[in-house]
């Protein structure tokens, strides 16, 4: 018998959205070689909860988190963006380990961090297994000492409004962990990623431009702009750190996910298996255009290949292979 393979959230979601896309992913094993910036961010931060959650650590991993943060950047005084980031996350993990004190009083009471399952997928009109496919993913971490488990699930985003919590209820991956571990409590951490600009500095002859319009705007014909000097690192961390003062950029969401949304969830995840099944068995990878540009600006990382007929020159040039599901290969 043959063994079998795997289905996680990432792929589920990734079939849902693009069947051409599910193929190079997981069945060409194709990934781009440039990541894209915000699933960097997303991982570096995921990194500093584990290390932070981490109930084996002997002591604070305070200082190792920020030497990790450092060394994730470590191309920040060359590179603009790394700059920007590393900014962000330091800023946002500092205010983090202050908020969780005040809120829980100390850090989360935790009993694992990064829990990898590995579960049969059944369907739920036989109760039979699926001789094709298991379900496997990792939790963020397992709440639960002195109290019912809890599934902790770390999240950041760009704001927290009314809507983007009452989204949570429909969280797909969630509700596929705590069908697989039958775990119904669940604790979302929400982060919100601040937008503050660090303040440029101009060079000379921008600082005679300017002044040069403001005289020509001045009934006196004086000015008494002087030259901008650029924001330093530590003015702007300060500034950063002020901003995070703000109660509402960090929120705790508690939700319970009822047996029946369990079993719900459990029907959804055999459908979608026998969806791939198909489209394994008839080679049937039909692209879904209108994912091309889902987010924004932001394409798919596969766009180019797809866009160019899948040219060789272009998939050699951009995309390496790599096996699937690197979230489970710790």
């Amino acid at each position: 018998m043959m063994a079998k393979k795997i289905l996680t959230y990432s792929s589920l979601t990734t079939f849902q959205n693009c069947k051409q896309k599910y193929k190079l992913r997981y069945i060409d094993n194709l990934t781009p070689l440039k990541i894209h910036e915000n699933l960097f961010i997303g991982t570096v931060w995921h990194k500093c909860l584990e290390m932070w959650h981490d109930p084996n650590a002997e002591t604070s991993q305070f200082i190792e988190i920020e030497k990790y943060i450092d060394k994730a950047f470590s191309d920040r005084d060359a590179d603009p963006i790394q700059k920007k980031h590393w900014h962000l996350i330091l800023a946002m993990f500092q205010s983090y380990t202050i908020w969780e004190s005040e809120i829980s009083g100390e850090n989360l009471p935790m009993l694992e961090v990064e829990s990898s399952f590995r579960v049969p997928i059944i369907n739920p009109d036989t109760g039979c297994k699926s001789r094709t496919f298991d379900f496997a993913g990792v939790l963020d971490g397992i709440i639960g000492i002195n109290s019912p488990e809890a599934i902790l699930e770390n999240k950041s985003a760009s704001g927290i409004t009314g809507d983007y919590i009452d989204k949570l209820e429909c969280d797909f991956q969630i509700n596929l962990y705590s069908m697989a571990t039958q775990i119904d409590q669940v604790v979302y951490n929400i982060a919100v990623k601040v937008r503050l600009k660090q303040g440029e500095g101009e060079s000379e002859e921008e600082y005679e431009e300017r002044k040069a319009a403001l005289i020509a705007k001045s009934k006196s014909g004086k000015s008494s702009a002087k030259q901008k000097v650029a924001e330093s690192d530590d003015s702007f961390h300060v500034r950063m750190i002020e901003k995070y003062e703000n109660p509402e950029l960090f929120q705790r969401v508690e939700l319970y996910i009822s047996p029946n949304k369990r079993k719900q969830t459990q029907r959804e995840l055999w459908d979608l298996s026998q969806q791939i099944i198909l489209a394994m068995r008839n080679d049937c990878w039909t692209p879904n255009w209108s994912n091309c540009f889902k987010f924004g600006a932001s394409k798919c990382p596969y766009w180019e290949l797809c866009s160019s007929d899948h040219n060789p020159n272009i998939r050699d040039n951009f995309y390496t292979k790599k096996e699937p599901h690197e979230e489970l290969q710790k």
